[in-house]
């Protein structure tokens, strides 16, 4: 497992998404939430991030990296990007 610092985009966000498989069911009113916190600036960045697993798949930050990717392609958003998670492990104890 390796995590990063990664600064992310409206388009890094949609190009993460396109590995968004076999995740939870997508919530719209919390990508909504998420979409006006970030554009009103009160993004704080915390040890939560972006968690890909061992095949590539997004395994936690789906609602983060949907509402990012709704967002005007200037903002910037630094946050962790964690890969190699082992999902039979991880996905059920996460969030």
């Amino acid at each position: 497992m390796k995590t990063e610092l990664v600064n992310i985009t409206p388009a890094i966000a949609r190009v993460m998404l396109q590995s968004n498989f076999d995740n939870r069911d997508l919530r719209p009113s919390r990508v909504e939430l998420l979409r006006a916190s970030f554009e009103r600036g009160e993004y704080v960045m915390t040890h939560q991030g972006i968690a890909f697993d061992k095949s590539g798949n997004v395994c936690d930050g789906q609602h983060r990296l949907t509402a990012i990717s709704m967002l005007p392609d200037n903002m910037v958003f630094p946050m962790l990007v964690t890969k190699d998670m082992d999902r039979s492990k991880t996905f059920a104890v996460i969030d």
